[in-house]
């Protein structure tokens, strides 16, 4: 019983480590990328990274196994996409992979490592 717990207090742990380290490497990425200003993105919802210059909207969440992560992620970068007449946007994971069509819109899922790659 206490494995269980502290196993499950070490995976939260790791998830809130995740968000936190990949979003500051991918900040500086983008940076190293992208000459002009980097934004956050927030109205009712929010998006982590606005890149004006490479029309770029990214997300960043450990994975998007949690219905509410899944819906909270991908209504941030529809409304961002939508306000700011972007087709694409990007969420960044830990290990997931797919595409995602919503209406006009298409948002990729990456991990982290494919991404830093591109």
């Amino acid at each position: 019983m206490i494995l269980r717990g502290a196993r499950q207090v070490g995976k939260t742990t790791l998830v809130k480590e995740f968000s936190k380290t990949y979003a500051k490497q991918l900040f500086i990425e983008l940076r190293r990328r992208y000459e002009k200003g980097i934004y956050f993105f927030k109205q009712k919802n929010e998006v982590d990274f606005y890149v004006p210059e490479a029309k770029l909207l990214l997300q960043v969440s450990y994975n998007l196994n949690a219905p509410e992560t899944r819906k909270r992620e991908m209504n941030g970068l529809i409304e961002a996409m939508k306000e700011l007449e972007i087709n694409d946007g990007v969420i960044i994971t830990y290990d997931s992979q797919e595409k995602i069509k919503i209406d006009n819109f298409v948002i990729t899922v990456i991990p982290a490592w494919k991404w830093l790659l591109q």
